[in-house]
C-alpha cells in the first residue's frame, strides 16, 4: 500500500485558507473572476491601441480619421478599469468577512476554554489580531495576482502565436526560463514563508 505524501506547509496552509474562506467563497471567486477578466482585456486593448497608432503614424491616416477608434479604446479601458475595481472590491470585502468570521471562531473557542487559559492572553491577542490580519493581503492582493498571472500567461502566448508564429515559438521556448529564474530568486523567500506558516500553525 503506497504511503500518503505529507503536504508541504504551503499547500497545507493554502488548503486551510480555503476552508476558513468558506463564508465568503462565492464573493471571493466572483472577485477573482472579475480580476482575471480585467487582465484578459489587456490583450485586445493593446492590440487596438497598436492598430490605432499604426494607422495614424505609419500609414498617414491622421488623428482625425481614428477618432471613432479612440472612443472605442476609451470604452475598452473604462470597462477594464471597472472590472478591475470590482474585482479588487469584492476580494477586499471577502477578506474582511473571512477575517471577521475567523476572529469570531477564535473568540468562541477561547470563551469555551474558560478562565484556565488566562495566563497566555498576550499570545492569544497576538494571534487574534496579527495572525488573522495576515490573511487580508493574501486574499485581497496575492491571490488575485496569482489568478491573473495564471490566466494571462497562456492568453498572451496564444495571441502572440496568432499574430506571429515565429515570435510565439521563441516565447514558448524562453518561457520555461522565467519560473526557473523566479525559483532561484524566491528560494530564500520560500524558506522564510515556510517558517512563518509553521510558526502560525503552532
Amino acid at each position: 500500500m503506497p504511503r500518503s505524501r505529507t503536504p508541504s506547509p504551503r499547500r497545507a496552509a493554502e488548503a486551510w485558507i480555503w476552508r476558513v474562506a468558506a463564508p465568503a467563497r462565492r464573493r471571493l471567486l466572483s472577485g477573482l473572476g472579475l480580476s482575471a477578466a480585467s487582465a484578459l482585456l489587456a490583450i485586445p486593448q493593446d492590440l487596438w491601441l497598436a492598430r490605432l497608432l499604426d494607422g495614424a503614424g505609419f500609414h498617414g491616416a491622421g488623428w482625425e480619421a481614428i477618432g471613432p477608434g479612440l472612443g472605442a479604446l476609451a470604452a475598452l479601458i473604462a470597462l477594464r478599469l471597472g472590472l478591475q475595481a470590482g474585482g479588487e472590491g469584492l476580494c477586499a470585502s471577502a477578506a474582511s468577512r473571512v477575517i471577521g468570521a475567523l476572529r469570531a471562531r477564535l473568540a468562541a473557542a477561547r470563551i469555551a476554554q474558560g478562565p484556565a487559559r488566562l495566563g497566555d492572553a498576550g499570545a492569544f491577542a497576538t494571534t487574534w489580531l496579527e495572525a488573522t490580519a495576515a490573511l487580508g493581503p493574501y486574499l485581497a492582493r496575492v491571490l488575485p495576482q496569482s489568478v491573473i498571472a495564471a490566466a494571462l500567461t497562456p492568453a498572451v502566448l496564444i495571441a502572440v502565436f496568432w499574430l506571429d508564429p515565429l515570435s510565439g515559438a521563441l516565447l514558448l521556448i524562453s518561457a520555461p526560463l522565467i519560473p526557473l529564474f523566479m525559483a532561484l530568486i524566491g528560494w530564500r523567500a520560500e524558506a522564510m514563508n515556510r517558517a512563518r506558516w509553521q510558526s502560525l500553525a503552532a
